[in-house]
């Protein structure tokens, strides 16, 4: 509704927590829509997470995102945010810090 009464193009940036396996709700990292992955190292490298692990968590976090995006996305390729003004609406269920550093690609 907001991007037709704007008269914008509207396109959708997701974005996925990676939790602890034995404990979901802390962050390991984050991954976005075109494979941005985001590690949080202190919690990596203090919790005994293996390399094999996480990247099993990461490609699982990533498979979410595709199935999330193609669901979402009105059109079949990501809009041209280069240049043009951009209006980011957060519907405030993450943390801001993923949505800030999904964002900084851009």
């Amino acid at each position: 509704m907001l991007a037709d009464s704007l008269g914008f193009g509207l396109d959708v940036l997701a974005g996925r927590k990676i939790g602890m396996p034995w404990q979901p709700e802390l962050a390991l990292g984050a991954v976005g829509d075109g494979v941005v992955v985001v590690l949080n190292d202190g919690v990596v490298s203090v919790d005994g997470v293996g390399p094999d692990q996480l990247e099993a968590l990461v490609c699982e976090a990533l498979c979410q995102i595709e199935d999330d995006v193609a669901q979402r996305r009105p059109e079949t390729s990501p809009l041209d945010v280069n240049g043009p003004m951009v209006i980011v609406v957060d519907n405030g269920v993450g943390h801001r810090w993923r949505l800030l550093e999904l964002l900084c690609p851009f």
